[in-house]
């Protein structure tokens, strides 16, 4: 039997991170990005500040999807009384980014500080950047789950059928 965390990870592959990687619209779309704007690419991993022992998720369920949404608006800042100080520094680095990026393009520069570089997305490199409230530069990857994203877009796809419709 499989985890929720692994099935709810084979749907984010199959139905979100392949199809944006390697459908052809997609990649059409996000390479033109890539060679004529500035384009990013991140995984948010911060686990969600409600887990625990005896609250709604657990912790070992880590983000969940838009769960970066509140970091992005502040709300550590605004209702302290439900976050940690981590996720409040979290929120700083999310502000920080997504503020230079408004001003410059570059979620580096912009003059408010963040704790790791941040790499453009390339059609070579693939880069993203990992956010979470204990980042630093070693949270800079690169293919963001290519291992699954291989699976539902060539070994799937070259299976024989076992039935048909």
């Amino acid at each position: 039997m499989q985890s929720s965390t692994a099935q709810v990870g084979k749907s984010v592959d199959r139905t979100i991170i392949s199809p944006a990687l390697h459908k052809s619209a997609s990649v059409k779309e996000c390479y033109v990005n890539v060679r004529t704007g500035r384009t990013y690419s991140y995984l948010f991993s911060e686990p969600n500040s409600l887990g625990g022992i005896v609250t709604l998720f657990p912790s070992w369920l880590g983000a969940d999807h838009a769960d970066d949404l509140q970091y992005v608006f502040g709300k550590p800042f605004s209702t302290p009384q439900e976050y940690e100080p981590n996720h409040r520094d979290l929120s700083g680095y999310m502000i920080a980014y997504w503020t230079n990026f408004a001003k410059t393009g570059n979620p580096n520069t912009g003059g408010l500080s963040v704790p790791a570089s941040w790499p453009a997305f390339t059609s070579n490199g693939h880069q993203f950047l990992e956010i979470h409230s204990k980042m630093d530069s070693s949270y800079v990857h690169e293919k963001l789950r290519i291992r699954f994203v291989n699976f539902w877009t060539s070994v799937l796809p070259n299976l024989p059928t076992v039935y048909s419709e």
